[in-house]
Protein backbone atom coordinates (compact mmCIF):
# COMPACT_ATOMS: atom_id res chain seq x y z
CA UNK A 1 0.00 0.00 0.00
CA UNK A 2 1.69 3.70 -0.71
CA UNK A 3 2.18 6.40 1.23
CA UNK A 4 -0.95 8.00 -0.47
CA UNK A 5 -3.62 5.17 0.81
CA UNK A 6 -2.13 5.34 4.36
CA UNK A 7 -2.55 9.06 4.29
CA UNK A 8 -5.98 8.50 3.52
CA UNK A 9 -6.67 6.31 5.75
CA UNK A 10 -5.01 7.66 8.65
CA UNK A 11 -7.50 11.14 7.95
CA UNK A 12 -10.31 9.08 7.97
CA UNK A 13 -9.89 7.65 11.34
CA UNK A 14 -9.06 11.36 12.71
CA UNK A 15 -11.78 12.23 10.96
CA UNK A 16 -14.09 9.42 12.43
CA UNK A 17 -12.57 10.03 15.91
CA UNK A 18 -13.24 14.04 15.70
CA UNK A 19 -16.78 13.70 14.90
CA UNK A 20 -17.35 10.77 17.58
CA UNK A 21 -16.07 13.64 20.11
CA UNK A 22 -17.53 16.53 18.85
CA UNK A 23 -21.20 13.90 19.32
CA UNK A 24 -19.91 12.88 23.00
CA UNK A 25 -19.38 16.90 23.30
CA UNK A 26 -22.92 18.16 21.68
CA UNK A 27 -24.61 15.08 24.34
CA UNK A 28 -22.75 16.50 27.14
CA UNK A 29 -23.43 19.87 26.28
CA UNK A 30 -27.59 19.01 25.61
CA UNK A 31 -27.63 17.23 29.53
CA UNK A 32 -25.87 19.78 31.00
CA UNK A 33 -28.73 22.42 29.81
CA UNK A 34 -31.67 20.25 30.58
CA UNK A 35 -30.40 19.90 34.16
CA UNK A 36 -29.79 23.58 34.14
CA UNK A 37 -33.64 24.22 33.40
CA UNK A 38 -34.68 21.66 35.61
CA UNK A 39 -33.01 23.30 38.47
CA UNK A 40 -33.96 26.47 37.33
CA UNK A 41 -37.81 26.24 36.09
CA UNK A 42 -39.20 26.27 39.76
CA UNK A 43 -37.46 29.61 40.55
CA UNK A 44 -38.49 30.68 37.54
CA UNK A 45 -42.42 29.86 38.49
CA UNK A 46 -42.01 31.31 41.89
CA UNK A 47 -40.63 34.64 40.44
CA UNK A 48 -43.59 35.10 38.76
CA UNK A 49 -45.86 34.98 41.88
CA UNK A 50 -46.15 37.69 44.67
CA UNK A 51 -44.75 36.70 47.99
CA UNK A 52 -48.08 37.38 49.73
CA UNK A 53 -51.58 38.97 49.25
CA UNK A 54 -54.17 39.91 51.20
CA UNK A 55 -57.47 38.98 48.20
CA UNK A 56 -55.78 36.67 45.70
CA UNK A 57 -55.94 33.00 47.40
CA UNK A 58 -52.39 33.44 48.80
CA UNK A 59 -51.99 34.23 52.74
CA UNK A 60 -49.25 36.78 54.11
CA UNK A 61 -46.88 34.11 55.58
CA UNK A 62 -45.75 32.59 58.81
CA UNK A 63 -45.30 35.68 61.52
CA UNK A 64 -46.47 38.43 59.29
CA UNK A 65 -48.11 41.04 60.19
CA UNK A 66 -50.41 43.34 57.65
CA UNK A 67 -52.36 46.38 58.73
CA UNK A 68 -55.42 46.49 55.67
CA UNK A 69 -57.26 49.60 55.19
CA UNK A 70 -60.59 50.17 52.39
CA UNK A 71 -63.04 52.54 51.34
CA UNK A 72 -65.67 53.12 49.43
CA UNK A 73 -69.22 51.08 49.54
CA UNK A 74 -70.62 50.28 51.68
CA UNK A 75 -68.03 51.39 54.14
CA UNK A 76 -64.41 52.34 55.38
CA UNK A 77 -63.08 49.04 57.09
CA UNK A 78 -59.87 48.43 58.88
CA UNK A 79 -58.45 44.57 59.20
CA UNK A 80 -55.64 43.56 61.17
CA UNK A 81 -54.18 40.28 59.76
CA UNK A 82 -51.42 37.68 61.11
CA UNK A 83 -50.18 34.74 59.46
CA UNK A 84 -50.45 31.81 61.75
CA UNK A 85 -48.69 29.43 59.39
CA UNK A 86 -47.29 29.64 55.33
CA UNK A 87 -51.20 28.50 54.79
CA UNK A 88 -53.36 30.08 57.46
CA UNK A 89 -53.95 33.53 58.93
CA UNK A 90 -56.53 35.03 61.63
CA UNK A 91 -57.37 38.23 62.43
CA UNK A 92 -59.59 40.99 63.34
CA UNK A 93 -61.84 43.51 60.89
CA UNK A 94 -63.88 47.12 62.51
CA UNK A 95 -65.45 48.72 59.70
CA UNK A 96 -67.67 51.79 59.95
CA UNK A 97 -70.56 51.46 57.20
CA UNK A 98 -72.80 54.02 56.06
CA UNK A 99 -74.98 51.10 53.53
CA UNK A 100 -76.36 47.99 55.67
CA UNK A 101 -74.15 45.40 54.67
CA UNK A 102 -74.28 46.69 50.93
CA UNK A 103 -77.78 46.73 50.38
CA UNK A 104 -77.75 49.57 48.12
CA UNK A 105 -81.78 50.45 49.30
CA UNK A 106 -80.78 50.48 53.34
CA UNK A 107 -78.43 53.44 53.66
CA UNK A 108 -78.14 53.85 57.09
CA UNK A 109 -75.20 53.80 59.72
CA UNK A 110 -73.14 51.13 61.21
CA UNK A 111 -70.37 49.32 62.70
CA UNK A 112 -68.88 45.65 62.40
CA UNK A 113 -67.02 43.97 64.76
CA UNK A 114 -65.37 40.63 63.33
CA UNK A 115 -62.89 37.75 63.73
CA UNK A 116 -60.85 36.55 60.62
CA UNK A 117 -59.83 33.54 59.44
CA UNK A 118 -58.35 32.63 56.30
CA UNK A 119 -57.17 29.52 54.53
CA UNK A 120 -55.22 28.81 51.51
CA UNK A 121 -56.00 25.29 50.72
CA UNK A 122 -54.15 25.31 47.10
CA UNK A 123 -51.64 26.72 44.88
CA UNK A 124 -49.95 25.37 41.53
CA UNK A 125 -48.10 28.27 40.17
CA UNK A 126 -50.41 29.45 37.63
CA UNK A 127 -53.93 29.74 40.52
CA UNK A 128 -54.98 29.39 44.13
CA UNK A 129 -57.61 28.75 46.35
CA UNK A 130 -58.37 30.54 49.92
CA UNK A 131 -61.28 30.31 52.04
CA UNK A 132 -62.44 32.77 54.66
CA UNK A 133 -64.82 32.69 57.39
CA UNK A 134 -65.47 35.97 59.47
CA UNK A 135 -68.02 35.58 62.35
CA UNK A 136 -68.99 38.28 64.28
CA UNK A 137 -71.11 41.42 65.03
CA UNK A 138 -73.28 44.59 63.48
CA UNK A 139 -74.62 47.36 65.15
CA UNK A 140 -77.14 49.40 63.07
CA UNK A 141 -78.85 52.77 64.03
CA UNK A 142 -81.73 53.85 62.35
CA UNK A 143 -84.49 55.91 63.58
CA UNK A 144 -86.51 54.07 66.17
CA UNK A 145 -84.24 51.81 67.67
CA UNK A 146 -81.38 49.90 66.69
CA UNK A 147 -80.49 46.91 65.03
CA UNK A 148 -77.91 44.14 66.53
CA UNK A 149 -76.81 41.73 63.97
CA UNK A 150 -74.44 38.24 64.48
CA UNK A 151 -72.82 37.57 61.08
CA UNK A 152 -70.99 34.28 60.06
CA UNK A 153 -69.98 35.29 56.47
CA UNK A 154 -67.67 33.04 54.48
CA UNK A 155 -66.24 33.69 51.13
CA UNK A 156 -63.46 31.68 48.47
CA UNK A 157 -61.43 33.35 46.66
CA UNK A 158 -59.53 32.62 43.76
CA UNK A 159 -56.15 34.13 42.49
CA UNK A 160 -54.87 34.53 39.40
CA UNK A 161 -50.88 35.47 39.49
CA UNK A 162 -49.91 37.61 36.27
CA UNK A 163 -46.25 38.70 37.55
CA UNK A 164 -44.29 39.33 40.90
CA UNK A 165 -46.34 42.53 41.34
CA UNK A 166 -49.86 41.73 39.73
CA UNK A 167 -52.50 38.97 40.84
CA UNK A 168 -56.23 39.16 39.79
CA UNK A 169 -58.48 37.81 41.78
CA UNK A 170 -62.62 36.26 41.55
CA UNK A 171 -64.72 35.12 44.53
CA UNK A 172 -67.66 33.78 46.00
CA UNK A 173 -69.03 34.83 49.16
CA UNK A 174 -72.05 34.01 50.94
CA UNK A 175 -71.86 36.67 54.19
CA UNK A 176 -74.86 35.84 56.26
CA UNK A 177 -76.18 37.17 58.87
CA UNK A 178 -79.27 37.21 61.18
CA UNK A 179 -80.51 40.55 62.26
CA UNK A 180 -82.75 41.65 65.50
CA UNK A 181 -85.08 44.49 65.72
CA UNK A 182 -88.03 45.86 67.74
CA UNK A 183 -88.11 42.22 69.19
CA UNK A 184 -88.18 40.70 65.77
CA UNK A 185 -85.54 38.38 63.68
CA UNK A 186 -84.73 38.10 60.19
CA UNK A 187 -82.59 35.87 58.41
CA UNK A 188 -80.27 37.60 55.48
CA UNK A 189 -78.72 35.14 52.96
CA UNK A 190 -76.54 37.18 49.92
CA UNK A 191 -75.03 35.60 47.11
CA UNK A 192 -72.24 37.58 46.21
CA UNK A 193 -70.23 37.06 43.05
CA UNK A 194 -66.82 39.30 42.69
CA UNK A 195 -63.24 40.13 41.59
CA UNK A 196 -60.73 42.11 41.64
CA UNK A 197 -56.97 43.11 41.24
CA UNK A 198 -53.94 44.15 43.43
CA UNK A 199 -50.39 45.73 43.18
CA UNK A 200 -47.70 44.97 44.94
CA UNK A 201 -46.38 48.29 45.00
CA UNK A 202 -43.08 47.55 46.90
CA UNK A 203 -42.47 44.42 48.97
CA UNK A 204 -44.50 45.52 52.06
CA UNK A 205 -47.02 47.42 50.53
CA UNK A 206 -49.74 45.89 48.22
CA UNK A 207 -53.01 48.32 46.34
CA UNK A 208 -56.10 46.62 45.93
CA UNK A 209 -59.46 46.68 44.46
CA UNK A 210 -62.09 44.43 44.24
CA UNK A 211 -66.35 44.55 43.42
CA UNK A 212 -68.77 41.92 44.09
CA UNK A 213 -72.42 42.02 43.69
CA UNK A 214 -75.98 40.10 43.85
CA UNK A 215 -78.97 39.57 45.41
CA UNK A 216 -79.76 39.31 49.73
CA UNK A 217 -82.09 36.83 50.18
CA UNK A 218 -84.38 37.20 53.60
CA UNK A 219 -86.27 35.19 55.89
CA UNK A 220 -87.97 36.10 58.80
CA UNK A 221 -89.21 39.83 59.62
CA UNK A 222 -86.04 41.64 60.78
CA UNK A 223 -84.86 44.86 59.96
CA UNK A 224 -84.10 44.27 56.14
CA UNK A 225 -86.88 43.62 54.33
CA UNK A 226 -87.71 43.25 50.53
CA UNK A 227 -86.28 40.08 49.22
CA UNK A 228 -83.71 39.56 47.06
CA UNK A 229 -82.34 43.16 47.88
CA UNK A 230 -79.50 44.32 45.97
CA UNK A 231 -76.55 44.52 47.08
CA UNK A 232 -72.96 45.57 46.09
CA UNK A 233 -69.09 46.06 47.52
CA UNK A 234 -66.88 47.94 45.91
CA UNK A 235 -63.72 48.97 47.46
CA UNK A 236 -60.28 50.49 46.94
CA UNK A 237 -57.19 50.03 49.49
CA UNK A 238 -54.18 49.60 50.71
CA UNK A 239 -52.10 47.16 52.38
CA UNK A 240 -48.75 46.98 54.57
CA UNK A 241 -47.09 44.46 55.84
CA UNK A 242 -44.67 45.12 59.01
CA UNK A 243 -41.03 43.84 59.23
Amino acid sequence: MGPRAHDVRDASCRGGRGATHLLRHRRALCAGTLGVLVLVAPAARAATDAPWTVQSGKTVGEGSNVFWGQGGFPGIWAEFIHGLTPTLEVGAKFAFNYGVEGIVDLNKVGLDFQVLVRKQFFDNGKMRVAARLDPGFLLYFPSGGTVLGIAVPVAVEFGFPVNTEVSLNASFAAPMYVDFFKGSAGFVVPILFGGGAEYLLDPNIALTFRVALGPSFVAGSGYVGGSPAFTLYALFGAAYKFE
